[in-house]
C-alpha cells in the first residue's frame, strides 16, 4: 500500500486517516508513506502490517506516520528515513516488529 502526496500547498488538507478493522486477518502487506513534511497518515485503530513499513525521507518528502495510542505490529522491516529529509514516526502504546532493518 502506498500513501503518497506531492503537494506542498498548505491551503489544502492532505492528511490521510486509516480506519476500520486493520489487524489480522485484515492486515496490510508492505506499507510506504511518501508525504511532504507537514502531512501525515494516521491510524485510528490498532494496525498490523504483514510486511515492511517505510516512511520516506526522500527529496520532497519527510512526512509522518502516526499510531498515537494504538498497538502497531510489523511483520517485516521498520524503516524511518532521515536523509535527505527527516521522516517522522509517532509511536503508539506498543510497537512490535520482527524485521532486521533500522529501528
Amino acid at each position: 500500500v502506498l500513501f503518497m502526496d506531492t503537494s506542498t500547498n498548505f491551503s489544502t488538507l492532505h492528511n490521510q486517516v486509516i480506519d476500520g478493522v486493520l489487524t489480522t486477518p485484515y492486515q496490510f502487506g508492505n506499507v510506504t508513506v511518501k508525504k511532504p513534511a507537514g502531512w501525515k497518515v494516521t491510524a485510528n485503530q490498532d494496525i498490523d502490517m504483514g510486511g515492511n513499513l517505510l516512511v520516506s525521507g526522500a527529496a520532497g518528502y519527510g512526512g509522518e506516520f502516526s499510531v498515537t495510542g494504538k498497538y502497531h505490529k510489523i511483520g517485516g522491516n521498520f524503516t524511518i528515513e532521515t536523509a535527505p529529509l527527516l521522516a517522522t514516526y509517532t509511536t503508539g502504546t506498543t510497537l512490535e516488529f520482527n524485521g532486521t532493518a533500522q529501528t
